[in-house]
């Protein structure tokens, strides 16, 4: 790396492997509003950086794709706008990507500069534009330094910074988005009288507001979507005929394509079996001894009541790949290298 590169703001981001994003997430989380919090972590995991390094490899070796069993779409030059669509803070986006443009086109010199120090002053400088509490704004700044670093500069500035979400979402309050996420739905006296065969909703895009089916107490949420014949325009792009808004594929934690990340009523699932907790880590997904992490397979995730989730664009079977990598599961590194000089982590 040339001495321009290294002073350069490019240069400051390549020297951050993904445990330094990892590091940098989670000390900024209490400085996050409660709204994001989970929203930017589960970012984090749809988009780490071993997914862009995969598919430059893959650009040399097209069958790894194959060996990988990978599906949808994975590259983040395609989703730079929409990526992170429901986080709170996407409807701030279009400040965020300017701010961050501006930085990295300036001539300062970046050698000491602090990775949380910048997300932070990036963050204030932008809130303070858009008049909102900075705790709204660090967890998409953090966002856009990421994708920032996986697309390069090129992309990321001629990127349109549109927004992904409707005005129904646009006008809601983070405080209204919060509590909706950890509420049931009432169901009044016909509630009680269902009893065991009470029903509750699972919203799968917080951007719009009929992305919503409903799931029967106790039931799977891969079983509920599938029950869903509402023709929805905002399904995943890998959903098939019958699959409903969340793609299906095994139903039997066999293949992976089912995995989401729970925004909210994540206390209303059940806990990870012994074969969901053995699968996600197969995946590549999380490895966690959290009884109700933050990704799951919605074909062994029983819900009680109502949930919130959000669907990625791609899945996988990279458990074997990130190990041959020396890439702890969930994208951490497991060994000291250009891009990866931080010990692992679990978060």
């Amino acid at each position: 790396m040339s001495s321009a590169n290294k002073s350069s703001f490019m240069g400051f981001l390549d020297r951050h492997g993904q445990d330094d994003w990892w590091s940098a997430v989670n000390n900024l989380a209490p400085l996050i509003h409660e709204v994001d919090q989970d929203a930017t972590k589960i970012w984090f995991y749809f988009w780490p950086l071993w997914v862009r390094n995969m598919l430059q490899d893959a650009e040399a070796n097209p069958q790894l794709l194959e060996e990988l069993e990978f599906k949808g779409v994975a590259r983040l030059e395609q989703h730079i706008d929409s990526s992170h669509a429901f986080v709170y803070g996407h409807r701030y986006w279009p400040q965020v990507k300017m701010a961050i443009s501006e930085r990295a086109s300036s001539q300062a010199a970046f050698e000491s500069l602090d990775l949380v120090d910048e997300v932070r002053a990036i963050s204030s400088q932008v809130a303070g534009e858009v008049k909102a509490d900075v705790s709204l704004v660090i967890g998409i700044t953090i966002i856009g330094f990421m994708t920032l670093h996986q697309v390069g500069r090129a992309a990321f500035d001629t990127a349109e910074g549109n927004l992904h979400i409707s005005d129904w979402a646009r006008r809601r309050s983070p405080q209204k988005v919060h509590a909706d996420r950890a509420k049931n739905d009432e169901g009044g006296f016909l509630g009680y009288l269902k009893g065991l065969k009470r029903d509750y909703t699972i919203r799968f895009d917080e951007g719009f507001k009929r992305a919503t089916f409903k799931l029967i107490k106790g039931v799977q949420l891969t079983q509920a979507s599938m029950l869903d014949q509402a023709d929805h325009p905002y399904a995943n792009n890998r959903c098939e005929p019958g699959d409903g808004p969340i793609p299906t594929e095994c139903r039997s934690a066999a293949c992976g394509t089912c995995w989401v990340g729970i925004l909210g009523g994540n206390d209303h699932l059940s806990e990870v079996n012994p074969l969901e907790r053995r699968r996600i880590a197969r995946f590549g997904y999380i490895e966690t001894d959290e009884p109700r992490p933050l990704i799951r397979l919605a074909c062994k995730a029983q819900a009680t009541g109502n949930v919130t989730v959000v669907i990625p664009t791609w899945n996988a079977v990279a458990g074997k790949y990130l190990e041959g990598k020396r890439i702890a599961i969930g994208g951490h590194s497991s060994s000291e290298s250009e891009e990866n000089v931080a010990k692992p982590r679990r978060h």
